[in-house]
């Protein structure tokens, strides 16, 4: 742990350089020039919105796919009808277990 390849330190040092070029000689879009107006405007809904953002990169978007593989996986069974049996099912087992203690 904490050694990097010589290839790992060049191509971060490269890649940031990059992006510091980029920064100062691409032109901004008028929309970027809005982001303060909006952060004076609804500050609570602004930090909400960053505080997702951030902790959106931070963990590389792990919850937001885990939530979309879910939504895709039961959308299935929410056009059949199969998930509402399913929790019909459980419930009705857990009230005969109920009923037996």
């Amino acid at each position: 742990m904490g050694f990097h390849f010589l290839s790992d330190i060049l191509c971060g040092a490269a890649i940031g350089t990059l992006m510091v070029l980029a920064s100062q000689r691409l032109p901004f879009p008028k929309v970027a020039y809005q982001i303060p107006k909006l952060q004076r405007k609804w500050p609570v809904a602004f930090c909400s919105a960053m505080f997702v953002v951030a902790y959106s990169l931070a963990t590389f978007g792990a919850d937001l796919r885990t939530l979309a593989s879910t939504i895709v996986h039961h959308s299935s069974d929410l056009r059949t009808g199969e998930l509402s049996r399913r929790n019909e099912k459980q419930a009705a087992d857990i009230l005969r277990q109920a009923s037996k203690l």
